[in-house]
């Protein structure tokens, strides 16, 4: 069960990516419904009886279990650690369904969610920026060591006057993320470890061992350097930006100690404004962080032929003045 645990915290980490660039034109969505979420059970995200993050589907534009503070982090297309507002802004979690405007896409996300947060919940916020100590991730003297992802089939582009296709529908144990379909299948649970398979997904195949003692083996298929950097900066207690030059894809490796997930989950926690994993799961991982002294991770980056090095960078910062807790009605 702890695994599970840990697979569904991933995924809701991976929620963290922001969209692409907006345009500059004033845009909002032709109509938005927005209402309150269930409470999220692990066993219904894992059998696919609910989805999570984002799915554009034609005009069709669905949200799912997310809060005023994820919402800002993809409207203003900062990291979810970089938001400065009251603790409440995590906690609320909303289902949105919406319609894009005439002649918008996927890229014009930010924009529409900021008239939406500014529209139906009162928000007003603003972006600052700030010179603070950061790691930047560059390559190390002799070069990476990372093997380039496998090419992507090609696949024609979608008729704009249809809509995408629904996912696949659920036939095992996986769950649906940003209307991606992700099949998982693990083996062994208990104190002998065991094994996670993830296919499907922006990120390729994705394989996760954990060891007798709780450590964890991860191996990624689709990873860019932003999205690498992305991921340290939850597992580090700075900041990680992407100074490599490398473009493209590359096939991942990282070895995560329990010190590693205690620290990532302590940040998500604090992001979420209250603990994502239930009391007994929460308190097994600190028990288990508690034993070993961690930093697997800084090993884990070495062995890509990569390196973190301390310096000076500039950091935005989104400061949420004020908001509703309440959406205006649909």
């Amino acid at each position: 069960m702890l695994m599970s645990q840990f697979t569904v915290t991933f995924c809701l980490a991976a929620l963290a990516a922001g969209f692409a660039n907006a345009q500059t034109r004033d845009l909002q969505f032709e109509v938005a419904s927005i209402r309150p979420s269930g409470t999220l059970n692990p066993q219904d995200l894992m059998s696919g009886k609910v989805a999570l993050g984002v799915a554009v589907n034609g005009k069709r534009v669905t949200i799912h279990y997310t809060s005023i503070r994820d919402l800002a982090v993809q409207a203003w297309e900062v990291k979810p650690f970089d938001v400065k507002g009251p603790d409440w802004i995590g906690q609320q979690r909303f289902d949105i369904t919406a319609l894009l405007p005439e002649g918008a896409t996927e890229k014009d996300m930010p924009q529409l969610l900021r008239a939406l947060l500014r529209d139906r919940f009162k928000m007003v916020a603003h972006k600052e920026s700030k010179e603070t100590e950061v790691y930047a991730l560059t390559e190390a003297r002799g070069g990476h060591k990372m093997k380039p992802s496998p090419e992507l089939p090609q696949t024609p582009p979608p008729d704009s006057n249809q809509p995408s296709p629904d996912p696949p529908k659920q036939t095992g144990p996986g769950m649906v993320v940003n209307g991606q379909r992700m099949d998982i299948k693990q083996t062994g649970s208990g104190p002998g470890g065991s094994n996670v398979s993830i296919t499907g997904g922006r990120n390729g195949a994705q394989k996760v061992t954990v060891a007798p003692d709780g450590n964890m083996h991860m191996e990624i298929e689709r990873l860019t350097m932003a999205e690498l950097a992305d991921q340290l900066g939850l597992l580090l207690d700075l900041p990680v930006q992407d100074h490599t030059g490398l473009s493209g894809s590359f096939q991942v490796a990282l070895d995560l100690s329990m010190a590693d997930m205690m620290g990532m989950m302590n940040k998500l926690n604090a992001a979420s404004g209250g603990a994502m994993l239930p009391p007994e799961a929460q308190s097994r991982l600190s028990q288990l962080a508690a034993a070993e002294p961690g930093g697997a991770i800084l090993a884990s980056v070495s062995k890509l032929g990569l390196r973190l090095e301390k310096q000076k960078g500039t950091v935005a910062t989104l400061v949420i003045e004020s908001a509703e807790k309440t959406p205006t009605e649909n």
